[in-house]
Parts: structure tokens; C-alpha cells; sequence
């Protein structure tokens, strides 16, 4: 999260390299959140802002490209871990079977599980869509992304929600005020 939300912050800053950098470094920590990858490059495309786009690319490639080469020399494949943790998810009895969740599974967590206040989230996105502007729109790729990512998984763990919790609590912020 650390890191995704670092890139995020050098984006709107316009540290486009650094910002890849760390969206790489982000990807490293953990695979999935490379997703964030994919929020910079819609909003950059969004905005038709090309030049920043290949800017980000490089940024993402200065960490991820040595992993890959190391990956390559030592197991004969640049995405083996991609592939053995695949793997072993698909294998995984306690993921595909014991924490099967409903698709809905997310939202009881946010507005049931933890905090009350999260239902204020509900207000808040309500307010967002009401009053919309388009310097929103990193935000609601934040949101919505990694959200449409997890949600078709079979697997569907508390932990996924780091990735999209800080913005749901802005959300909540907002519906609170």
C-alpha cells in the first residue's frame, strides 16, 4: 500500500519516473498490486498525456526488469514466481474452497465487519457522482479498479482490500462531512 499510494503521490506531483518506480517497486511487494499499474496508465491515457506515459513505463521497468533477468537466468523463465504462485493458488484448498466468499463479499467487509462508519462510504460516493468533476478521476480509478480486479477471483480475502481501503475511507470521510 505504501507504495502504491507513493506512486500515486508522485504522479500528482508530476514525478512521472519516480512514480514508476515505485508502482514498480509496488508490483514487487506484491504481484497483485501491479494493478496500480494499469490505474496510472488509464489516467495517463485519459488525459491523451503520452509523453508522461512512456515516463511511468521506463520508471516501471528500472526495477521490474533486473527481477525479470534474474528470474530468467536462475529458473529459465522472466515470470516463473508468476507462475508457480499461480499454481499454487489454483491448488490451494483453503483459497478455492474454504475461503470461497460471495462476489458481494467486499462490500459486507467494508460496511459490516469492521466499522460502521464505513457505511458512511455509501454517502460519500453519493456526493462524489453528484457533484463530479473530472480532477476526480485518479480517485475513482483508484476505487474502482482494483475492484473490478478482485471481484471475478474465486478467492476473496480481507487482505485484498488494502489496495483499494485508503480510497473507500476517503469515501468515508466525505460522507461523514
Amino acid at each position: 500500500v505504501f507504495f502504491a499510494l507513493l506512486s500515486l503521490f508522485l504522479l500528482v506531483k508530476k514525478r512521472y519516473l519516480l512514480s514508476g518506480i515505485s508502482v514498480g517497486l509496488c508490483f514487487l511487494s506484491k504481484f497483485p498490486a501491479g494493478i496500480m499499474l494499469v490505474v496510472i496508465g488509464l489516467f495517463l491515457l485519459i488525459h491523451k498525456q503520452w509523453k508522461e506515459g512512456v515516463l511511468v513505463g521506463i520508471g516501471f521497468s528500472l526495477p521490474v526488469i533486473p527481477y525479470c533477468l534474474l528470474n530468467w537466468i536462475y529458473f529459465g523463465s522472466p515470470i516463473e514466481p508468476l507462475l508457480a504462485a499461480q499454481d499454487i493458488i489454483n491448488r490451494a484448498l483453503g483459497c478455492n474452497v474454504i475461503r470461497a466468499q460471495p462476489w458481494w463479499q467486499y462490500f459486507n467487509w467494508l460496511t459490516f465487519s469492521e466499522t460502521k462508519l464505513h457505511l458512511f462510504g455509501l454517502v460519500g460516493g453519493f456526493v462524489l457522482f453528484k457533484n463530479w468533476n473530472k480532477k476526480w478521476t485518479l480517485f475513482i480509478l483508484c476505487l474502482v479498479v482494483p475492484l473490478l480486479y478482485f471481484l471475478p477471483l474465486s478467492c476473496r480475502d480481507y487482505r485484498y482490500l488494502t489496495l483499494f481501503l485508503p480510497f473507500f475511507a476517503m469515501l468515508t470521510s466525505l460522507g461523514i462531512v
